[in-house]
């Protein structure tokens, strides 16, 4: 599971991050941001590359590393919320904002609030949790618009594991609540890439 949240901010943060450095590049002459704004999104983009690099080295066991990693989320989160140069904070920003604070969410959450039913999940080794892979390679490997469609589709209708496993397993390994705190966290995140419609689950 760690290793699934790893990669989940590969495919959220550095989607949505990407275009949020324009402001340091050519993009900027035709707003009225500053050589300081470029600096600044050049320095929140260095920060990504930290947080990238934290996220690889977390051991969600240690309480104490994931309460550093939280204070690292909330620095980053900050540096990117403050790219307010032009009219207003451009739409791309907003999502690298959004999908930094969703994954850190996530990520605490995943260490304190859901550690002891992950572990029991963990050691059970159903193929439902250990096969758990929302948001598959292919989509972004899909070149055709119309196939890309379809995997998103399907990524969708299999998000929480093939016929949404995942809300059985969970509630009957660990409890309702447990599947209904481990649901809500997931859809916060799954927005940055995927467009779901999860009502009934």
């Amino acid at each position: 599971m760690t290793s699934f949240l790893k990669l989940v901010v590969v495919g959220t943060l550095l989607v949505g991050v990407a275009h949020g450095a324009s402001v340091a590049t050519a993009d900027a002459k035709n707003t009225n941001c500053t050589l300081a704004d470029g600096f600044q999104a050049l320095s929140c983009m260095m920060r990504l590359s930290d947080f990238a690099e934290k996220i690889d080295e977390l051991d969600m066991d240690d309480k104490n590393e994931v309460k550093e990693f939280k204070k690292s989320c909330d620095s980053l989160e900050k540096c990117f919320s403050m790219l307010t140069c032009g009219k207003k904070q451009d739409a791309e920003t907003k999502q690298a904002v959004s999908s930094i604070r969703n994954y850190c969410d996530a990520v605490v959450y995943m260490a304190a609030d859901f550690g002891e039913c992950s572990e029991k999940l963990e050691k059970n080794k159903s193929e439902c949790f250990e096969n758990w892979d929302p948001f598959p390679d292919a989509i972004d490997e899909e070149k055709d618009e119309k196939k890309k469609e379809e995997l998103k589709k399907n990524a969708c209708k299999n998000y929480f594991g093939k016929d949404q496993c995942l809300k059985k397993l969970i509630t009957e390994t660990c409890s309702e609540k447990e599947w209904q705190g481990f649901r809500d966290h997931f859809i916060s995140i799954s927005s940055a890439l995927l467009t779901c419609d999860f009502k009934d689950v």
